[in-house]
């Protein structure tokens, strides 16, 4: 379990979070994960790559020496390297351009880069890294300044970064941390109007890039990425978008996500019967939603690390004890992978109401509840009415809540 303890303010992004089912996996998403810095570029010789391989000579600044582990977004490791005066080399298979995660030892670090051309050249900086701590303390940074070059897909990717807002927004936070009192707050004015316009900007950029390149593999990542973000994404705003990509994009297993996701959009959409599952109850009986019909439910998925969740329970303990006469219930559902941080976090809480945990299965770093209502990052609600239809989701509790007070504040 982590808690991402950022040295610097991030609070944008605290309801982006993926699940940390596989923190050093997962938590490589995340958005931070490939920035381009101004450098000088890799000085070690490019090796001769064989037909079908790629070929990473890479550079960290910081480190020394040490081991670096590359894996896929699902957790295989697929080759690893000793570093050598900050310098390292890498191999692998070129048939399935993807983003791959790198995991440098000693220390934890990790950062992303693409494998998708025979010949590519890295260089990472530790500085400024962002800093993710678990439990117990032990502490994950993330490199986000990183220099990938003989990648299209990387290059993309950066400037997709750099033109969102995403790049400006660490620095002027990183300027914050260091600022001395009396200029916090212009500081922290500055950032908020950033971190306003950058999801205008991200949808505003995926697609007018995809419109312009639809052919292009870095589209249906970028998308993938973009659309984690999204509260309430709907099969009718991912469907035109997806009709545009054409050869490699349309033949990359991204876009073979985006398709699936499209496919399971389609069939859960307002009006519809919300999903139904059965999870255990905090009590080690099993729910299934379905027995609940008959009373308007709010479904809120959340977790004990999970900062902004935890700051809306006293919100919803004041709408819960407002409306719970009115046929009205909440079934939390934790995304914790550990009961004992899960009944740790009730003991505190008190919450009243249901309270179930979600169920992970193996290679699956979504769990069960939260991949049918297609929650990709958390906080996150759904509104089911008494038939057990969904009327409302988002990521938003303002939106939920009036909702909430629309259907039973009459």
């Amino acid at each position: 379990m982590f808690n991402i303890d950022i040295s610097f303010e991030l609070d944008y992004f605290d309801t982006m979070k993926p699940y940390p089912h596989q923190p050093l996996i997962v938590c490589l998403f995340f958005l931070f994960a490939l920035f381009s810095c101004k450098s000088k570029p890799v000085s070690n010789k490019a090796i001769k790559t064989q037909s079908g391989q790629y070929t990473i000579n890479g550079s960290i600044k910081g480190i020394l020496s040490g081991k670096v582990q590359m894996f896929s977004l699902e957790g295989k490791l697929i080759d690893s390297a000793t570093i050598s005066n900050g310098n390292f080399t890498l191999h692998g298979d070129l048939k399935q351009p993807e983003r791959k995660n790198l995991i440098i030892s000693p220390g934890n670090w990790s950062f992303g880069v693409f494998t998708d051309a025979p010949n590519i050249k890295l260089q990472a900086d530790t500085a400024g890294a962002i800093h993710q701590f678990d439990t117990k303390g032990k502490d994950y940074p993330m490199i986000w300044r990183v220099n990938q070059t003989g990648s299209p897909m990387g290059e993309a990717y950066i400037n997709y970064q750099k033109e969102t807002g995403n790049y400006e927004y660490i620095s002027w936070s990183q300027k914050l941390n260091s600022a001395k009192e009396n200029e916090k707050t212009r500081l922290s004015h500055q950032i908020d109007s950033i971190a306003e316009l950058i999801p205008i900007k991200r949808k505003r950029w995926i697609e007018d890039y995809i419109r312009k390149n639809p052919s292009s593999k870095a589209g249906p990542y970028i998308l993938n990425e973009y659309i984690i973000g999204i509260s309430g994404l709907s099969a009718d705003y991912l469907r035109p978008i997806l009709n545009q990509f054409s050869g490699p994009a349309k033949a990359s297993f991204y876009y073979a996500a985006l398709n699936k996701k499209l496919q399971s959009l389609q069939g859960f959409e307002i009006g519809k019967p919300a999903p139904d599952f059965t999870l255990l109850k905090n009590d080690n009986t099993p729910l299934k939603l379905s027995d609940t019909r008959g009373k308007i439910i709010l479904l809120d998925f959340w977790a004990s690390w999970c900062i902004p969740c935890r700051k809306s329970i006293p919100h919803w303990k004041k709408i819960y004890e407002k409306y719970k006469s009115k046929d009205f219930n909440i079934i939390s559902i934790s995304s914790d992978d550990d009961r004992k941080d899960w009944i740790n976090a009730l003991n505190q809480e008190q919450m009243p109401w249901t309270q179930v945990i979600d169920e992970f299965s193996p290679g699956n770093p979504t769990p069960l509840a939260s991949e049918l209502y297609h929650v990709t990052a958390i906080p996150y609600m759904a509104l089911l009415n008494k038939k057990g239809e969904l009327i409302a989701s988002s990521g938003d509790e303002a939106v939920i809540t009036q909702k909430i007070e629309e259907l039973l504040g009459k």
